[in-house]
């Protein structure tokens, strides 16, 4: 019986990943049947895979002249010879917004299988690291919570929610970045109860150094959690664990701005990105900081409870709970006992908030959940366990314990029953089908140029590769070509109609008015009288160019 309780708690984790596995391959086999994706997770491909840069824009074979429609899979795609070309993913980043670790292993996985393209390649990269998670995540808890089977409950809070599966099946750094931000915090901590020495100095570098190749938002965790430790040493005259701690840290960043010297630049602004820009022009906006914190608890609420009413109902259950029990039982020396764990969970706690606040507030206009994906899992950590060391000063806290590990059971059990996952971009199906069913071969790809520099925007080709993909051949092009649709069109078959996707956001870029665009394109040619809406794609729409007059549009 002894035995079986020291297995128990490894039990319960693989019982937990098992479980987390079949969610996700579940979840991922619909996204993988629609073939829905976001922008971020094509660039994901494009950065990761493309050998002619990062900018399908700025590839002149591409445009300008007909290509294949499955031309364009070759950015996102690894060819043959093209495997394992790391210098070709730091070139990529250089040029974009980000460090180059995530698409580095995406790269690799992607080299195994050439010239294929499937978003289970991304999927099977985050799960694996999803899984690192979990064990982090218990070697953390345990660290706070003296139960080594109490311990797994955090991995079961975060493991089978929302927030995981988002993580998981979203196609981006989210997941590498918050293994390494479990896994430094899980270093800072050890070193803070049991000492800084030689091996804790090495796992604490190889967390930070793989977090800072990870994203820029890790720096920003870290800094505060680097703060506080040597505060903390400091104020207790322990200055040489304090430098060498904060030293390491140090010492991670600085091989960073080395090995990769864009990073200042794409942090804070440059003309590779909008993400660095909107950085340096919000810094000091403080205005839309209230309204980020309720959309964080909104997020939270969501995300590791379900929805905000489970959310309110298993809170008000458990204050409640813990109120009575406080009132009924005696507590040991007739007060809550605060000891160094209980202390140190509530630190954690504030410097967290403090993460998420800064994390959003710099990301101005940008803020999205995903940014704070990462402390997602550390905060599972630290509610369970601060709810942990009150029931821990509790005559009935087995009861007490059985409770809380109920909640959490249901609240998982909730989500198993109906899972769900924000990327799951239904739509996509309907719109594949759409484009098959108007029968037309070829499609003419009407770019709009940015508001920045004037060239043919980055993001439309990008956004629609698999959609491209459907035709038999497609021609990219700006508006300036339209006048010369006579030679555009020169030896093509256009008996079925010829498809024309129109960049009409005005947002990201200079989209354009569909009349102004048709009525030029009309005086050029008299293969078409008209055009027929087919239906709305990323940042434009498509359209059918008919011969006779009167045709419906949109």
């Amino acid at each position: 019986m002894k035995k079986f309780g020291t297995k128990l708690p490894v039990i319960l984790l693989v019982l937990i990943m098992i479980c987390q596995i079949g969610l996700v391959s579940y979840l991922g086999a619909q996204r993988a049947e629609i073939k829905g994706t976001h922008i971020d997770e094509m660039y994901s491909y494009v950065l990761a895979n493309s050998y002619d840069g990062s900018k399908i824009s700025t590839i002149d074979s591409y445009w300008e002249q007909w290509i294949d429609g499955n031309s364009l899979m070759e950015t996102i795609t690894v060819q043959k010879g093209e495997g394992f070309s790391y210098d070709k993913v730091y070139y990529n980043n250089s040029l974009d917004c980000h460090p180059p670790l995530f698409y580095a292993l995406l790269h690799t996985v992607c080299s195994v299988f050439t010239d294929q393209y499937t978003i289970w390649f991304g999927i099977a990269l985050n799960m694996f690291l999803m899984l690192i998670a979990d064990i982090l995540i218990y070697l953390l808890s345990k660290e706070f919570i003296n139960n080594k089977t109490a311990a797994v409950l955090p991995v079961l809070l975060w493991g089978v929610s929302l927030a995981c599966i988002n993580t998981v099946l979203f196609i981006r750094m989210y997941m590498l970045l918050a293994v390494c931000s479990i896994g430094f915090l899980y270093m800072a901590v050890r070193s803070l109860k049991k000492g800084f020495n030689l091996k804790r100095c090495f796992f604490l570098f190889t967390f930070s150094l793989l977090g800072v190749f990870t994203h820029y938002y890790f720096i920003l965790f870290a800094f505060f959690v680097t703060l506080s430790y040597c505060l903390y040493k400091f104020f207790k005259k322990n200055f040489k664990e304090g430098l060498l701690f904060g030293s390491t840290v140090a010492l991670t960043v600085g091989l960073l701005l080395i090995i990769y010297p864009c990073a200042i630049e794409q942090a804070t602004g440059s003309n590779t990105n909008n993400v660095g820009n909107e950085v340096s022009r919000s810094i000091l906006n403080f205005s839309t900081l209230p309204n980020k914190i309720i959309d964080f608890i909104s997020w939270l609420s969501a995300s590791l409870f379900n929805n905000k009413y489970i959310f309110v109902i298993i809170g008000v259950f458990a204050f409640s709970f813990v109120i009575a029990m406080l009132i009924k039982t005696k507590i040991k020396h007739k007060k809550l006992i605060l000891d160094s764990e209980f202390k140190l969970v509530i630190a954690l706690l504030v410097i967290i908030m403090v993460t998420v606040a800064a994390s959003l507030h710099i990301a101005g206009d940008y803020a999205s959940e995903r940014y704070i994906y990462n402390l997602y899992p550390i905060l599972a950590v630290l509610l369970v366990s601060f709810i942990y060391k009150i029931i821990e000063n509790m005559d009935n806290k087995k009861i007490a314990l059985i409770v809380l590990s109920l909640i959490l059971l249901l609240n998982a059990g909730i989500y198993a029953v109906h899972p769900r996952c924000r990327y799951m971009y239904s739509a996509e199906k309907t719109e594949v089908e759409t484009i098959v069913q108007s029968n037309a071969k070829n499609c003419i790809v009407i770019n709009a140029k940015s508001k920045e520099d004037g060239k043919a925007h980055q993001m439309i080709p990008t956004a629609n590769v698999v959609r491209f993909n459907n035709f038999e051949k497609i021609y990219l092009t700006t508006a300036d070509s339209v006048q010369n649709i006579d030679g555009i069109l020169s030896g093509v078959d256009c008996s079925k109609g010829m498809a024309v996707y129109l960049a009409t956001d005005k947002f990201w870029a200079n989209g354009y008015e569909p009349d102004e665009i048709f009525s030029e394109l009309f005086a050029h040619t008299d293969k078409f009288k008209d055009y027929q809406f087919i239906e709305e794609l990323e940042f434009g729409k498509l359209y059918l160019l008919t011969e006779q007059a009167g045709a419906e549009n949109e």
